[in-house]
């Protein structure tokens, strides 16, 4: 069994190495590339200032656009690779926030998806109807009702939304995607014991 995971905005930091120690005491041997030195200069202005004002403008948008694209080229190729070395191992991508919107994205085939502190809507960061799912691929969305960047009210998202969030912008869930909403949570899924026993049940599930 493999497990590529694609990490968020900052990094591989802590919460990044528990969601991948949860997938290795599963069993998975897990891929994980590192991107953050690629846009290392606007690492904090997308992972921690991203604000109502800012998320519009034209340079901003440039830089979700390069990042996402950089982040959809890293995954694929990481897939293509898996498929190659492995072609016979159960594949699984799992994604945080940014890395979770590569996941989303991405249309090789695989066997299932975890998608992370993301929202399954067009946003801000990635416009666009961005998910994507082959049949048969067993999808989980889970992230919290009081997330900052992607919820449903008082986040960048939902202020941005009609300016550059996407024209699509709904509440509603897609269909075929086990979705898991995670109360009083924000963008951090992993900061409660509680929630940290839901994320790894469903990895377990897996």
């Amino acid at each position: 069994m493999l497990c590529i995971f694609m990490h968020g905005s900052s990094g591989f930091g802590r919460q990044a190495l528990e969601y991948m120690r949860m997938m290795a005491r599963k069993g998975y041997l897990v891929l994980a590339p590192d991107h953050i030195e690629a846009h290392h200069k606007n690492r904090k202005k997308i992972a921690y200032t991203s604000s109502y004002k800012l998320a519009c403008t034209g340079r901003m948008q440039k830089v979700y656009r390069y990042v996402v694209g950089y982040r959809l080229c890293e995954l694929e190729s990481c897939i293509r690779f898996a498929k190659m070395c492995f072609p016979k191992a159960k594949l699984v991508t799992v994604g945080t926030s940014e890395g979770a919107i590569a996941v989303a994205k991405s249309t090789q085939r695989v066997d299932t998806k975890l998608i992370f502190s993301y929202v399954l809507r067009g946003s801000y960061f990635e416009p666009h109807d961005i998910f994507h799912s082959q049949k048969g691929t067993h999808v989980v969305n889970v992230y919290g009702e009081n997330d900052e960047f992607f919820g449903s009210k008082g986040s960048i998202s939902s202020d941005t939304h009609t300016m550059c969030g996407g024209k699509h912008w709904t509440d509603g869930t897609k269909p075929n995607v086990k979705t898991v909403v995670l109360r009083n949570t924000g963008h951090n899924i992993m900061e409660t014991a509680t929630n940290r026993a839901v994320v790894e049940a469903i990895i377990k599930s897996t």
